[in-house]
């Protein structure tokens, strides 16, 4: 959403002031300060307005959305989460303008009247409350405003700030999406004044971890959770140049270095991470840095015998990301730019001057005229872009461009289940090379005609395995595809050449996964990462005239304390047949060994596999066996495995883990009395649900940013606002406007009383994508019923533990929890670990 600036209104002071002066003398709205007494008149109702501001707000107007007058232009706001209680006649009203800036200065204003998801309608007798308002910048006057439903911590702040006003009047959801939490809160606390079961909850917040930890647990998570140090490598197409992007003590620096001299320049040094990098040319390097925004270099060399490759730097004006290069010697390149608007929009970029002139950035200098929306594009060797996918009226679209007269045309229609992912244009420019499941059984290469959208040829299909990428030539013709089997990375190639190649190199790093990056033009050269359970990757150049892998650098140094560890694999059918797969990593020891279960998150789509997992290694390394299972709903397994997980959520996929469970206490030196349950995400809601439907198999679980309630998603959910993921969650959960009964009876909050074991649960205060709301409503039910779960809150996180000092945290807190859950029969920490075998 646009912030439009307020500066050229400044004419219409005298207007605005008497119409102001027109609503204050026949306003019909009254402002409740907390504390004061409150009798409403007949016909009217009291509503809750709560703003959550990462920018200062002078002032939010509400409107009747009759067109009359009555509503209210609440003032002052500030920056962080404020509460306003209004009195106001009964209908229906809607926020309709937020102003940013400070005290009446306000520089900045979003128009709010077009979201009708922002829509509230107040009721006589009752507090109405359709949500707060989250008030987000991505950039210079690009503002974001999404509804939260905060029920539960709305029913606190009133208490809080007008005690005895819920006890007079309840309070009522009034959002789009149905939520009955606020009345099933009422029932269950059934007369327990809700300061006191906050007061309860509170009381169980896990105080300062690291310090109930032994001294070498820190030691052993900064080890293993370290950022790595190198993130990225690449080789340039003539093969004798490298590109490498490290990070060390929070600085992310880009340097390139000479193949046969060694010798290397830093060509970019910053607080800030480097996003996206790749060759040009020979001498072109093009790099992206996500300073809260996407600001992007161009590196031209110059490299002369016996030095340091000398370099002049190219600063792009504006925020944006790189498309493709036009031609070959690295000169121009197609460049997207944010538009003000939304969305954004292709230009061609000359880099062959002093500077990047903005001039080139004129709007009617764009590419793609005529397209709006566009998510994925493939341009032509002369940058001119022929084929996109695109959102249209809430639905995908492939347009392409065939004709001279640049008009595109809709030659596809995608369901919001489909996939389709544009990779670049096939050798004579009337095809493109994509992947997709469409019509098919799993993710196909395939090559799709520009003039009508149709499917011409299948590339590749592999039975039940979804392809994942694309290896090409310069020229664009496919090479090899790369997939996951068996947990791990393969790749299968179309020529004997580079089949031949990668044979060579398997059998130079045995038991690895391996990944070409890139190959020199000549073919004599390739970059080439192999990775695995116990290293996260290790960058080589492989020499084809000498037939030598040379070792270059490692993402992480060689571990000092960790001992890491392989996983089995292990196959097994559900009760239904569907086949499942899974993964158990094993401690040092003879056992039986106390047993770690971690679903993964997602759930559709996510899957997990025999690549490096710090959580794994940390567990294992702990004395702990941990259990991976890639359930129903898994993605890379095709599409009737992962559409098997639609409905399945707390039932089909939680017994998927369980039969898993079951097949590795058959197989392997496990105690079935000591097993515990540990996932983020879904992965969390999943431990939720276990404990809940299995409490005689599971002794305890540890659930971080897990859903609680379904419900919530709909309505505060990062995609909540999208008419394409709502359609395809309902598919995936149910419809709460239509199914609430089915909803809630999948949601731990209704079932909270079924939680008899220990639990831990830890959230980020900033996670957009599984709002805290949901861990502060099953705490809140917990502690009612005298079972707190014990609690670890993370002010500064979002959807995920990012910081390390953070991470330190969490990994003690957890540590601490197992230990006691399992009691004297705690593992000893091991010395070594161990691989499994049947």
């Amino acid at each position: 959403m646009h912030g439009y600036p307020i500066r050229f209104l400044r004419g219409l002071r005298l207007w605005t002031a008497g119409l102001l002066m027109l609503l204050a003398a026949t306003a019909t709205a009254r402002e409740i300060e907390p504390g004061a007494a409150v009798e409403l008149r007949e016909g009217r109702g009291l509503v809750a307005i709560a703003l959550d501001a990462a920018v200062p707000v002078s002032s939010l107007k509400i409107d009747r959305k009759d067109g009359g007058f009555g509503g209210q232009r609440l003032l002052r706001l500030g920056h962080g989460r404020s509460l306003r209680l209004l009195e106001l006649p009964a209908g229906e009203y809607r926020f309709s303008r937020i102003e940013i800036g400070f005290d009446n200065q306000p520089y900045w204003y979003v128009n709010l009247r077009k979201d009708g998801r922002l829509d509230f309608k107040v009721e006589p007798g009752v507090i109405s409350y359709a949500g707060d308002l989250d008030l987000t910048a991505s950039g210079y006057g690009i503002f974001h405003t999404v509804q939260r439903d905060r029920l539960a911590q709305l029913a606190i702040d009133l208490d809080t700030h007008h005690p005895g006003l819920r006890e007079r009047w309840p309070l009522r959801w009034q959002g789009v999406t149905p939520d009955r939490f606020g009345q099933f809160m009422t029932r269950e606390l059934a007369g327990t004044p809700l300061a006191d079961v906050v007061k309860a909850a509170d009381a169980a917040t896990v105080a300062e971890p690291e310090k109930q930890a032994d001294a070498q647990l820190p030691i052993l998570v900064r080890e293993l959770f370290a950022d790595w140090q190198v993130s990225m490598v690449r080789l340039n197409p003539a093969g004798d140049m490298l590109a490498i992007t490290e990070q060390k003590d929070g600085r992310h620096s880009i340097s390139v270095l000479d193949v046969a001299t060694l010798q290397a320049s830093l060509v970019y040094s910053g607080d800030y991470p480097v996003y996206q990098m790749s060759w040009a040319a020979d001498r072109t390097l093009l790099i992206g840095v996500d300073n809260r925004g996407r600001t992007s270099y161009a590196v031209r060399l110059r490299v002369e015998a016996g030095r340091a490759p000398a370099f002049d730097l190219l600063t792009f004006p504006y925020d944006g990301w790189f498309v493709s290069t036009i031609g070959e010697d690295g000169n121009q390149v197609v460049f997207a730019r944010p538009e003000s608007g939304g969305g954004a929009g292709l230009y061609r970029v000359a880099l062959d001057g002093k500077r990047i002139e903005r001039s080139q950035f004129d709007r009617s200098r764009r590419l793609d005229k005529g397209l709006e929306g566009w998510s994925d594009v493939v341009t032509d060797r002369a940058g001119v872009p022929r084929a996109v996918v695109a959102s249209e009226d809430g639905e995908y679209v492939l347009k392409t461009q065939t004709g001279a007269d640049g008009r595109w045309q809709i030659v596809r229609r995608f369901s919001n289940e489909d996939r389709f992912h544009l990779l670049q244009l096939a050798p004579g420019g009337n095809s493109v090379y994509a992947t997709t499941d469409i019509d098919r059984a799993q993710n196909e290469l395939v090559r799709v005609d520009l003039a009508d959208g149709k499917i011409a040829q299948t590339v590749l299909a592999l039975p039940g395995v979804d392809i994942l990428e694309v290896l090409t030539t310069p020229a664009g013709v496919p090479v090899g595809a790369s997939y996951l089997q068996d947990g791990r990375r393969q790749t299968h190639y179309f020529d004997s050449a580079n089949a031949s190649l990668h044979a060579a190199l398997a059998q130079a790093l045995p038991d690895r996964s391996i990944a070409v990056y890139e190959t020199s033009r000549s073919g004599t050269r390739a970059l080439v990462l192999a990775s695995d359970e116990t290293d996260p990757g290790t960058y080589y150049l492989y020499d084809a005239e000498h037939n030598r892998v040379e070792q270059l650098l490692s993402r992480l140094p060689a571990f000092e304390r960790a001992k890491p560890t392989r996983s089995a694999l292990l196959r097994l059918e559900a009760s239904d047949g569907t086949p499942i797969e899974a993964y158990l990593a094993l401690p040092s020891g003879r056992g039986p060994h106390p047993l770690i279960v971690m679903p993964h998150g997602g759930p559709i789509g996510v899957r997990d596999t025999l690549h490096y997992d710090p959580e794994v290694q940390l567990m294992t390394n702990r004395g702990y066996a941990v259990l991976r299972v890639n359930f129903r709903g898994s993605g890379g397994f095709g599409r009737q495995f992962e559409q098997a997980g639609y409905g399945a959520f707390g039932t089909r996929i939680e017994d998927d883990v369980l039969a898993a469970v079951d097949k590795a206490l058959g197989a392997y030196p496990l105690d079935p009395k000591r097993i515990a349950l540990r996932g983020a995400s879904y992965g969390g809601y999943s431990t939720l649900m276990g404990l809940i439907r299995f409490p005689d198999r599971y002794s305890c679980g540890v659930a971080t940013a897990a859903v609680t309630d379904w419900v919530l998603p709909f309505s505060s959910s990062d995609w909540a606002a999208s008419p394409v993921a709502r359609d395809l969650m309902k598919k995936r959960v149910g419809d709460p406007a239509t199914q609430i009964d089915a909803v809630e009876a999948i949601s731990p909050v209704y079932r909270y009383r079924q939680i008899d074991k220990p639990l831990l649960l830890a959230h980020g205060a900033r996670d957009r994508r599984v709002t805290i709301e949901h861990a502060l409503r099953l705490r809140l039910l917990l502690a009612k019923a005298g079972k707190p779960a014990q609690w670890l809150p993370f002010e500064k996180e979002g959807h995920g533990i990012a910081e390390l000092d953070n991470r330190v945290r969490l990994e003690s807190a957890v540590d601490t929890f197992l230990r006691s859950c399992f009691g004297a029969g705690k593992p000893a920490v091991p010395a070594t670990a161990q691989t499994p075998s049947p």
